[in-house]
């Protein structure tokens, strides 16, 4: 877990992908967070933001846990992110 590490697990690789996707589009713990809002967005970035939630949730749904800490992981993740309904 990392700047340049290997992921650790697949929620890690879903989660570096998602900040690779994030910081692409600009966007940062500050205004993109869904729990705390995306105020102040353009719509490039509201777009891009909404791209790679979704692809999140969908990397989220093909992980494969070997570890009760794993599937602690990707639960609050998803929940964190809107993939748990």
């Amino acid at each position: 877990m990392g700047l340049g590490l290997p992921p650790l697990n697949g929620v890690d690789a879903a989660c570096m992908a998602h900040d690779i996707a994030y910081a692409k589009a600009g966007l940062n713990s500050r205004n993109g967070v869904p729990i705390i809002g995306s105020w102040g967005l353009s719509p490039q970035q509201e777009q891009a933001k909404a791209a790679a939630d979704q692809q999140l949730c969908d990397s989220l749904k093909k992980t494969i846990w070997y570890t009760s800490q794993q599937a602690a992981d990707q639960f609050y993740v998803g929940a964190a992110f809107g993939c748990i309904p």
